[in-house]
């Protein structure tokens, strides 16, 4: 998952260096890279959701993964079980807008690295 976030990291890093929002050409170049390997919920397209965020930066971008409550084996595959109390705290940091109780209590990954 930090791998993961250390390369969105990097594309926003990219993104809003270089003139690259700025610029129709390099945006569209970016955005054609990007678009096969990102998913977003289907019913924003990427290159809206890219043009609405077009002013934020790296220090408006706050990295964080489910929270987890310990491992499950299945067919000897380990499975990571999601935490219903961290779902919920989710879901009501995520409808009240407001991340500040979540947070605190789950705090955001470093994704300046991918360790």
């Amino acid at each position: 998952m930090k791998r993961q976030q250390q390369v969105i990291r990097a594309l926003v890093a990219k993104a809003t260096t270089g003139g690259v929002l700025s610029n129709p050409y390099k945006l569209n170049a970016l955005l054609e890279t990007v678009i096969g390997s990102v998913t977003v919920e289907t019913t924003t397209p990427v290159k809206d959701l890219v043009f609405a965020s077009r002013s934020l930066g790296l220090g408006a971008v706050t990295f964080s993964t489910m929270p987890m409550n310990g491992t499950i084996q299945m067919g000897g595959t380990d499975y990571e079980r999601v935490s219903s109390t961290g779902v919920e705290a989710l879901g009501k940091a995520i409808n009240s807008d407001d991340f500040t109780a979540y947070l605190k209590k789950y705090p955001p990954n470093d994704a300046s690295h991918g360790l």
